[in-house]
């Protein structure tokens, strides 16, 4: 499978490849079938593999190999994993394309300082201010009070 080739496409052509063998009177098991179709994944599927293969492994019964995960859970699981990879990739394009809008200003004729009440600037740009004139100064304080009672 070549990177970027969607899982659904890559799963026909064996299943076209497997019908073929079968035309030819060559039957192979499900358990070669998901070797086969897991090895041929590129590499960037070698986290997803090695779990599906961790997981056929623990739910196996080696004395009956056909109880346990078969070839439809795993081409279910990388169906899923593709699935998960495009949403990954979707948030991270809505990101970038949110963190581009990022920075912008609001238009500067809308603005109005805090500083000299004046259209055009916020208040820490005011020339007003910054050549002497200053706004008027306001502080928040607060006070504590002891107070004894007597019993």
């Amino acid at each position: 499978m070549e990177e970027g080739a969607p899982i659904q496409e890559h799963i026909n052509d064996f299943n076209k490849l497997d019908q073929s063998l079968k035309d030819i009177g060559i039957t192979l098991t499900d358990m070669l079938r998901m070797t086969i179709l897991l090895a041929s994944l590129p590499p960037t599927y070698e986290n997803i593999v090695t779990a599906i293969e961790s997981y056929i492994e623990a739910n196996t019964d080696p004395s009956n190999p056909t109880h346990g995960p078969d070839f439809n859970y795993v081409t279910r699981q990388l169906l899923n994993e593709e699935r998960r990879r495009k949403l990954n990739s979707l948030e991270n394009d809505m990101a970038l394309i949110a963190r581009s809008f990022k920075g912008r200003h609001a238009d500067p004729t809308n603005i109005t300082c805090y500083g000299c009440g004046q259209k055009g600037h916020y208040r820490n740009k005011c020339p007003n201010l910054a050549s002497g004139g200053e706004s008027p100064s306001k502080a928040n304080v607060a006070y504590e009070k002891e107070t004894d009672y007597a019993f």
